[in-house]
């Protein structure tokens, strides 16, 4: 994966992280387009944030407050049925909060375990260390290694300060 992005929105801001990011994910047997954009207030047709989904036959956008999709064709020719907005109860949020609550207190499982954040942030992070090693990268799942760059492996595990330490 390669990515591209930096500070442009928010140069009068002290930001770690790029403001603006799109990242590359090359796959077996298929390709995606990351892209984020932060502190501009403008997210998928039209929205002020949210996540957009582009398929063949539609697009899906969803943020907490809702989703909807958008069919791809021409009024002649769409490709799916269409799908009224759905709006959210508010409560998604809450009932994962709640949910990690209980596995904590009472053992309950987990709607989302360790291996699913696992790789949810593995490939966010993985888009943040190309950046910042202004390379592409590649990562081994076996060997829980990056490969293809030396300085973005070295960037996995942080400097602590002392007397901080990473358990082995």
């Amino acid at each position: 994966m390669r990515s591209l992005g930096g500070n442009y929105a928010s140069t009068d801001r002290a930001l770690e992280m790029p403001d603006t990011l799109t990242v590359l994910y090359e796959m077996e047997g298929w390709e995606m387009t990351w892209e984020s954009n932060g502190g501009i207030q403008t997210g998928p047709y039209g929205q002020n944030y949210g996540v957009l989904f582009m398929g063949t036959n539609g697009t899906l956008v969803a943020d907490r407050d809702k989703w909807r999709i958008f069919r791809e064709g021409g009024a002649e020719n769409w490709r799916m049925e269409e799908v009224k907005e759905v709006k959210s109860d508010q409560q998604s949020h809450i009932n994962h909060c709640e949910n990690f609550i209980r596995a904590i207190r009472d053992g309950d499982p987990l709607n989302a375990d360790i291996e699913i954040g696992y790789r949810a942030a593995l490939y966010a992070h993985l888009g943040n260390l190309s950046h910042f090693a202004d390379a592409t990268v590649a990562y081994d799942m076996m060997r829980k290694k990056i490969i293809g760059s030396d300085k973005a492996d070295e960037l996995i595990t942080p400097v602590y300060r002392k007397p901080w330490i990473l358990p082995a």
